[in-house]
C-alpha cells in the first residue's frame, strides 16, 4: 500500500481539484492522509464530504496552528505504506502520478518526478520543473549526488515519493532543516540512494508566494534579490552549517563526512568573509550549482553575488 500525506491550510480554493486526481489514480491501493492546520475556511468541511464517501481518506484537525512543518510531520506519523506520496493542497495529479513512481523507484529510498507547470486557473504554461533548472544534472553516483544536496535541491515535495523505511531518520526535522523535500532527499541519500524521472506526474500550479523561476534569467532581477537577501544571508550560512552539523551526526561514511565537512567549512569562511572561500568556490563550482553546460556570464554573475555584494 502507498501512504498520501497532504497538509492543509484554507486550501478550499483548489483542494477539490487536487483530491478528485488523487481519488482518480490508476493505483488504488493507497490511504489519504490529510492534517489540517486549523483552517479558517471551508477546507475541512471539504474534506469531510470526501471522507465520507471515501474510506481510504484519514483527516487530522489539530487543535492548535503547528505551522506547515509540523503539521506535515504530523501527517507523515499516521502512514502505514511501504512507500507514502507527498502532496500540496492546490497542484493537480496526473492520473498514473503513483503508478510512475511506484514503478520507477526500484531499490532507491526516494524518487522524484517532473511536473508540468500551469497557472492558476490550472492552464499550461508551455515549462516543465526541468526546464526551469537549466543546469540540472542529475549525478551519476549517490556520492556525487549527495556533495551536490549540500548546496542545492533537485527535489520537488509534490512529485517526490520516499520508502517508509527512511521515515525514522527523517523525522524529527530538524529546525535548521526549511524544506522537507531537501532533507528527506538528504536522508536518503545517506541510505539506499535517490532516482528521479523527467516522465510528468503533477500539474504544479503556480499562483502567489509558490511562482517558480522561469526558464528565462533575469541578471538584473537577480542582482536585486541578491540585494534584497543581504541583510539576512549570515543567517543563511549559519542555518547551512547547522544543516551539515545534523547530516555528519547521520552518518559515518567516509565520503559524505568528507563533503559534509567541505560544505560546512565553506560557509564557515563564507560568514567570516575569508579569501579562501574563493579557492573552494572556484574549484567545486560544478557541485554548488548543479552546472551541467558552465556559463561564463552566469559565473562570474555568481561570484558578484557571493564575493561583492555580500561583504
Amino acid at each position: 500500500m502507498i501512504s498520501i500525506v497532504m497538509a492543509t491550510y484554507n486550501g478550499e480554493t483548489y483542494i477539490r481539484e487536487q483530491i478528485n486526481s488523487i481519488l482518480n489514480q490508476t493505483i488504488s491501493d493507497f490511504e489519504l492522509i490529510i492534517s489540517d492546520d486549523c483552517s479558517k475556511d471551508s477546507t475541512v468541511e471539504i474534506i469531510k464530504s470526501y471522507k465520507d464517501k471515501d474510506k481510504r481518506i484519514t483527516l487530522v484537525e489539530n487543535e492548535k496552528n503547528l505551522g506547515f512543518k509540523k503539521n506535515f510531520e504530523k501527517a507523515i506519523s499516521y502512514c502505514k505504506g511501504d512507500f507514502i506520496a507527498f502532496c500540496d493542497q492546490d497542484d493537480i495529479w496526473t492520473e498514473d502520478h503513483l503508478e510512475i513512481l511506484y514503478n520507477e523507484i526500484g531499490d532507491k529510498d526516494l524518487i522524484c518526478g517532473n511536473a508540468e507547470l500551469v497557472d492558476q486557473n490550472g492552464n499550461s504554461m508551455n515549462l516543465t520543473t526541468y526546464q526551469c533548472l537549466s543546469e540540472f544534472d542529475f549525478p551519476g553516483t549517490n556520492t556525487d549526488l549527495f556533495k551536490k544536496l549540500l548546496y542545492g535541491n533537485f527535489a520537488q515535495g509534490t512529485a517526490l515519493m520516499i520508502s517508509n523505511k527512511i521515515v525514522k531518520d527523517f523525522l524529527p526535522m530538524p529546525e535548521c532543516a526549511k524544506y522537507h523535500d531537501w532533507w528527506a532527499a538528504s536522508i536518503a541519500c545517506l541510505k539506499n540512494g535517490c532516482k528521479y524521472t523527467d516522465k510528468i506526474v503533477l500539474k504544479y500550479r503556480q499562483h502567489g508566494n509558490n511562482q517558480t523561476v522561469t526558464k528565462k534569467y533575469n541578471i538584473f532581477a537577480s542582482i536585486q534579490n541578491a540585494l534584497e537577501k543581504k541583510a539576512a544571508i549570515k543567517l543563511e550560512y549559519k542555518e547551512k552549517i547547522a544543516y551539515a552539523e545534523e547530516l555528519l551526526k547521520r552518518t559515518d561514511n567516509p565520503d559524505f563526512v568528507n563533503s559534509i565537512s567541505e560544505a560546512k567549512n565553506y560557509y564557515e569562511l563564507l560568514l567570516c568573509k575569508s579569501l579562501k572561500a574563493i579557492k573552494y568556490f572556484k574549484k567545486n563550482y560544478s557541485s554548488i550549482y548543479w552546472v551541467r553546460n558552465p556559463s561564463k556570464k552566469l559565473y562570474l554573475l555568481r561570484f558578484f553575488k557571493v564575493f561583492i555584494l555580500h561583504i
